[in-house]
């Protein structure tokens, strides 16, 4: 009976041993599995992050590329109005460039700078008449001169000389940069 004792002892406590073991195996499998689990759900949205990461980054480029497009015809656009001005004013003047020769109608520039000085003069005899009258009423220019008194606004006057003086400019260049296009054809015909 005490071998038989023995033996239940024996039995018990290697079974014991073993229900340990496989227990620490399971939860050993489990923690991998949970591991794998954990793992693939990081793996998902690192890949979600990288997509959307992605996708923002193709928008801000397309959205870059449309403005630097849009930049680009407004470019193209300001380039061919300024080129329309100056064709419509030296046409006016009775100059006509094409393919690198200019051609001068004496009679339109003749007439175009007789209608100038017909408009100065013009302007410049009412100016003189209503100074003679004693009134004056530019309010635009911010001045205003009447038999008693002259009133001057500073802050009109300033705007229109800085007015005034972009369109002396504007019309300085357009004269600089036709006298530079006459120089260069004429120094390109005598080479």
């Amino acid at each position: 009976m005490r071998y038989l004792l023995l033996t239940f002892v024996l039995l018990f406590s290697l079974n014991g041993c073993q229900n340990k073991e496989q227990e620490k195996n399971i939860e050993a499998l489990q923690e991998v599995q949970i591991a794998e689990q954990v793992r693939a759900k990081l793996q998902s949205e690192f890949e979600a992050k990288e997509k959307a990461l992605q996708q923002t980054l193709q928008k801000n480029e397309e959205q870059i590329a449309q403005q630097a497009r849009k930049d680009l015809l407004a470019e193209q656009k300001a380039l061919q109005m300024a080129q329309e001005n100056n064709t419509s004013k030296l046409t006016q003047m009775g100059v006509v460039v094409n393919n690198g020769v200019i051609t001068i109608d004496t009679n339109q520039t003749k007439d175009f700078f007789k209608m100038l000085s017909k408009n100065l003069s013009d302007k410049i005899k009412r100016m003189k008449d209503d100074l003679e009258k004693g009134m004056v009423e530019t309010k635009n220019t911010g001045v205003e001169i009447s038999e008693d008194h002259i009133k001057i606004d500073l802050n009109k006057t300033k705007g229109f000389f800085e007015n005034w003086n972009k369109k002396i400019k504007v019309f300085i260049e357009e004269f600089d940069t036709l006298a530079k296009e006459i120089e260069t054809n004429t120094t390109t015909k005598g080479n």
